[in-house]
């Protein structure tokens, strides 16, 4: 696994950090030690790790991909353009000379960054703005250690933690914990945007950045031309035509519009379970656009063995399954030098990230987006308080939790940790800030596993002009639909495959449409090869489980730790697995206890002295 892990300690480390449950025979691995700090960093890179600052005492590991630097008022900088040969952490290091430990301000990127004083003593660990790579930390008698993979942390020896009931049912019933807490004892993330000071006498965060909403009255059509216009340069600024480019290729709007946008020719890629009509409109455009079409076509155990082969790699985000692309690691690797997907414009250009609320229809529970507006915390704690599932014994509610971890503070308020200025902040942002709140963070870290990828979508530049949209405007027409029609109004003309409405449509068309086709192929006689299929890229799960035996088997296989377990109810959980073979759709909830189940980490929580 891709990552950067150690432990450091100002007055002389106690022990060692083993990432040997990191490695993989086709990564490289740097490390860098000197008594107080012993840091790895593991990449499919052979990359200049440590990099130092002139003839400094300051050293410089970085874990991502640096793409830019922009200081306020002033030109971007591509690094591609102007420092194309140097590694990430050579790069920072120059920044760094020029303008001093801030330089990490400005960056535009996906990165974690360590950067160790050996002469006063200190490590500063610094998150991307959206916090896209997680990195945790645990305290022990001076140790600090620190990890990119929460699983991995939690395994060393000298870590004594176990499971946080109250924080556990976050992740059964939401499919994540909210903010930087995670269900394991003395274990949290670093935040979001922020840089983190180590040394003898503190552990202190700082914030950099914070997301701001600030809509601009401006005619859709320049909002479109401006959207196309950035994602031009961004794909320009990341890729070069040495390279052996794979696109991620879906049949949405999203990877339709990077397609045309390409600066050269790519090989297309579609996952899908069989010829459908998603396949057949990614097929369609994949030509239209004159690029290699490759079909990447799962096996009928696809989900089997996904759950087996990255169990080590789930940190209670999400289901195991959406780490989509795992099934195709080797033929990425040997086919291709770098990926790019689409991946997070549901979240910044379609409106996704608005605030929801459930609503009981016959699919089981929908979420619409909620308008209303929202005053004060107490409104913002009852919409945000589901109930819980009941999987996990817990001394406090799911609302009682949230209501003690939503407060104002002097600068604004702090959710699960996380600092927001304002409450209109915390409703619009507390899905991507940080971005380990969306469910598609497990698709882009097992990504990050499989092959360099590049996220277009949160570029610094993009995330920027999507926080000034208006909300009208996200729901009227999404930009990248609009933008797509104007410069590409061929491949524009195929409907989403999985609605079947055209493009030119509102957001809320295509919402709703979304769950009107679930529920056609919920209660109508399947013509699919598979009654689990459908016509968009993903199989129906729910038909799945009942289809498979999967979860039945994986409970019966799991029983003594199911019935020893002080935290897990048991026959909240068989009652679930019955209810849902009975037509109520618990697919997620039940996925999330087999992604629990399955993690390494839980059996040998067991075995840890406390």
């Amino acid at each position: 696994m891709t990552g950067i892990c150690g432990i450091f300690n100002p007055e002389g480390i106690n022990t060692e950090y083993h990432p040997d449950n990191l490695l993989l025979d086709s990564q490289y691995q740097s490390k860098f030690e000197d008594g107080m700090i012993s840091a790895h960093l593991i990449s499919y890179e052979n990359s200049h790790q440590p990099a130092q600052v002139g003839d400094s005492d300051y050293y410089i590991m970085a874990l991502g991909d640096i793409y830019g630097y922009r200081k306020t008022n002033s030109e971007y900088i591509s690094k591609q353009d102007e420092c194309e040969n140097m590694s990430d952490s050579e790069f920072c290091a120059i920044l760094f000379e020029k303008y001093g430990l801030e330089f990490y301000e400005d960056l535009n990127s996906e990165f974690v960054i360590a950067v160790y004083n050996q002469k006063n003593k200190e490590l500063y660990l610094v998150t991307d703005r959206l916090g896209s790579w997680p990195i945790y930390t645990y305290e022990k008698e001076g140790d600090i250690l620190f990890s990119t993979n929460l699983q991995d942390l939690a395994r060393q020896k000298q870590v004594n933690t176990k499971i946080i009931p109250e924080y556990l049912q976050f992740y059964t019933s939401y499919g994540y914990v909210p903010g930087i807490r995670t269900p394991l004892k003395n274990i949290d993330q670093l935040p979001p945007g922020s840089i983190s000071t180590l040394n003898s006498e503190s552990k202190d965060s700082q914030s950099y950045w914070e997301p701001e909403y600030t809509p601009e009255d401006r005619d859709p059509e320049k909002t479109s031309k401006i959207l196309h216009n950035l994602i031009t340069q961004i794909l320009k600024d990341r890729l070069n035509s040495d390279q052996d480019v794979g696109m991620l290729l879906s049949g949405g709007s999203d990877s339709r519009l990077l397609l045309q946008a390409m600066p050269f020719s790519v090989d297309c890629y579609h996952m899908n379970d069989w010829k459908n009509q998603e396949y057949k409109t990614a097929k369609k455009v994949s030509e239209l656009t004159n690029n290699d079409f490759i079909f990447l076509k799962r096996k009928s155990s696809y989900h089997e063995d996904l759950l087996e082969r990255y169990a080590a790699l789930h940190e209670f985000i999400s289901e195991f399954h959406q780490a989509h692309a795992g099934g195709f690691d080797q033929i990425l690797r040997e086919e291709t030098d770098v990926l790019v997907t689409g991946l997070y414009a549901d979240t910044f250009l379609k409106g996704h990230f608005l605030p929801t609320r459930s609503i009981n229809t016959p699919l089981g529970p929908v979420d619409f987006p909620l308008l209303k507006n929202i005053t004060d915390i107490d409104d913002f704690v009852e919409c945000e308080s589901r109930r819980s599932n009941g999987f996990v014994r817990s001394e406090k509610t799911v609302q009682e939790i949230i209501k003690l971890e939503t407060k104002r503070t002097p600068d604004g308020i702090e959710y699960f940790g996380v600092e927001y200025p304002s409450l209109e902040s915390l409703i619009l942002s507390k899905n991507f800030y940080p971005l380990t709140n969306q469910p598609d963070s497990l698709f882009q870290q097992n990504l990050h596993q499989l092959q360099r990828t590049h996220f277009p979508m949160i570029d610094n530049r993009l995330v920027d002009f999507a926080l000034t949209i208006p909300f009208s405007e996200l729901l009227k027409n999404p930009p990248v639909n609009r933008a797509l029609s104007q410069n590409a109004p061929d491949i524009a003309s195929f409907p989403h495959p999985e609605t079947g409405v055209s493009l030119k449509k509102p957001f809320y068309f295509h919402y709703l449409s979304k769950y009107i086709g679930y529920l056609k192929e919920k209660f109508s006689e399947s013509e699919y090869p598979e009654r689990y299929y459908t016509d968009s890229a993903w199989r129906d799960t729910s038909g799945y489980i009942r289809e498979s035996n999967l979860v039945e088997q994986k409970l019966h296989e799991h029983d003594t730790l199911l019935s020893e377990s002080s935290y897990l109810c048991k026959e909240e959980i068989l009652g679930a697995e019955e209810k849902h073979s009975n037509g109520e759709d618990l697919s997620s909830e039940l996925y999330r206890i087999l992604s629990i189940l399955e993690m390494p980490l839980l059996s040998e929580l067991n075995q840890k002295p406390e």
